[in-house]
């Protein structure tokens, strides 16, 4: 995957698959503070 080419936002699906990790791994990164999720407002 081209990391230049990606574009501004990702999902969770998106940055799962780029580290390699689960979507659960995700998540505890966020509760532990170790990944800030950005959630746009609508």
């Amino acid at each position: 995957m081209d990391l230049e080419k990606l574009p501004e936002l990702l999902t969770m699906k998106q940055v799962s698959e780029i580290l390699s990790v689960s979507s659960m791994t995700l998540r505890r990164w966020d509760t532990k503070g170790i990944l800030k999720p950005f959630k746009p407002t609508l």
